[in-house]
């Protein structure tokens, strides 16, 4: 990968990132947690200018006022907020963003789309923005580059060319043209999107021996070829439901939640034990 024609080797100055997570030290106050760049990497700049750039980015980020605060004092989309601000803090030229707002409420969620278009149209950020949303991409994006499944490659790049801002103009997600862009974008997704590392080997397991197993012993799941380690680890993608020792497993999805795999049909009642 090049940036400028200049191969990228490492971390550099030029690029900064906004995590999944909150990635904040919970014992550094939201000013301290900002001022973090500046710790890691010489930018030959004074202290009052690092000062000015640190004010200058809790107020893009409408965090003014809480300077003073501790993470665990901040809302969740106050604490992305922060990460956005400690990310421009050095002025970047490219901004990387992995599913910023994943792990967020859809209310809040929605807020921070329009916190992050006004962010973007102010400072004319670069923006690299990674999502599963089909709407936040096409809502965010100028360009919608569709990733394919392993190995991951650009299937093809989708042109977005409604006006901005388009988080506030409710006639753009109402359009004709939105909703012809939003299917094709998803027809190019629906059948990587099926093709999830967990579900795409459960379903090959599956097709080895998909019947009902109903008996006393449990290490029996293994004649599917699953141990128990293996299925223990599967709760964190699948949900298993138990009556005695028969077993349901099914894929809860990566796109709109689509139920993919149904595996097992358990008899009679079962308790949820995810």
């Amino acid at each position: 990968m090049t940036v400028r024609g200049e191969e990228v080797t490492g971390p550099g100055p030029d690029r900064a990132m906004v995590f999944q997570d909150y990635a904040l030290l919970p014992w550094r106050t939201v000013e301290s947690n900002v001022r973090m760049p500046f710790e890691f990497q010489d930018l030959g700049i004074s202290e009052s200018e690092k000062d000015k750039r640190v004010k200058e980015c809790l107020d893009l980020v409408d965090l003014t006022g809480f300077e003073k605060s501790f993470p665990y004092e901040l809302s969740g989309g106050m604490k992305q907020r922060v990460g956005i601000a400690r990310a421009l803090t050095t002025h970047p030229d490219i901004l990387l963003a992995d599913e910023p707002f994943a792990a967020i409420d859809a209310m809040t969620r929605e807020a921070m789309q329009a916190e992050m278009e006004r962010i973007v149209m102010e400072t004319g950020q670069t923006c690299v923005f990674i999502t599963h949303s089909i709407d936040e991409a096409i809502l965010l994006g100028d360009r919608v580059a569709v990733i394919s499944y392993r190995p991951g490659k650009i299937k093809e790049i989708v042109e977005v060319g409604f006006p901005r801002p388009r988080m506030s103009n409710s006639e753009v997600k109402t359009s004709r043209e939105y909703a012809e862009l939003r299917d094709h974008i998803w027809k190019l997704v629906k059948d990587e999107a099926s093709q999830t590392n967990r579900g795409n080997r459960m379903s090959t397991k599956a097709n080895k021996n998909s019947q009902v197993i109903e008996t006393d012993d449990p290490n029996r799941i293994q004649d599917i070829g699953w141990t128990f380690r293996e299925v223990l680890e599967t709760l964190t993608r699948f949900c298993c439901y138990k009556s005695k020792y028969n077993y349901i497993f099914y894929s809860v999805g990566v796109a709109d939640n689509l139920r993919q795999h149904k595996l097992f049909i358990p008899s009679k009642s079962f308790r949820h034990v995810c």
